[in-house]
């Protein structure tokens, strides 16, 4: 569906911005390697919304509304029962939730083999495409997982630096 989204002859975001005036002619938003990215990232963030608007409910709904009755008995703004009640109670949630979308959208090959194929040139190139197409297509298995197992070694580090530092701050 992206793919068609972002087609230069027939897709809706060039006809979209056409139509708004904010571009002249219609843009090959796949086929350029200075869009070709910034699509994906647009994709796979617009891929993430439902996720992220299930997690921010739960942690809303996690928050008592006695917190929010006292803070308004005690004269405290929306903006401040915002800053100190609704965004502390739902940190560990936004954190659990920035996380577990940082893993998924780092090992997430898939879209980008649809819609680029790592293309154009190597302007989507990821390690996980790379380990796939190195494993799949030139069928060098040893190599592909060599690379997969060192990708996966790197974003452990990732992963305990920012738990590391998220623990720093609720301490």
């Amino acid at each position: 569906m992206w793919v068609w989204i972002y087609d230069s002859n027939y897709g809706i975001a060039n006809e979209l911005l056409l139509r708004l005036g904010l571009i002249q002619q219609a843009i090959p938003w796949l086929a350029n390697p200075d869009t070709a990215l910034a699509a994906i990232i647009l994709t796979l963030t617009w891929q993430g919304f439902p996720f992220f608007a299930v997690m921010i409910l739960a942690g809303l709904q996690s928050i008592p509304q006695s917190y929010y009755e006292a803070a308004s008995i005690d004269g405290a703004s929306v903006w401040r029962q915002f800053w100190h009640i609704t965004l502390p109670g739902i940190s560990g949630v936004m954190m659990t939730a920035v996380l577990l979308r940082m893993i998924w959208v780092a090992n997430s090959f898939d879209v980008i083999l649809v819609m680029t194929g790592g293309g154009p040139g190597y302007a989507t190139h990821t390690l996980p495409l790379y380990a796939f197409i190195k494993a799949r297509t030139n069928l060098d298995f040893g190599y592909g997982s060599a690379i997969a197992v060192l990708f996966t070694m790197m974003l452990m580090v990732v992963v305990v630096c920012y738990l590391k530092h998220a623990g720093k701050e609720v301490e």
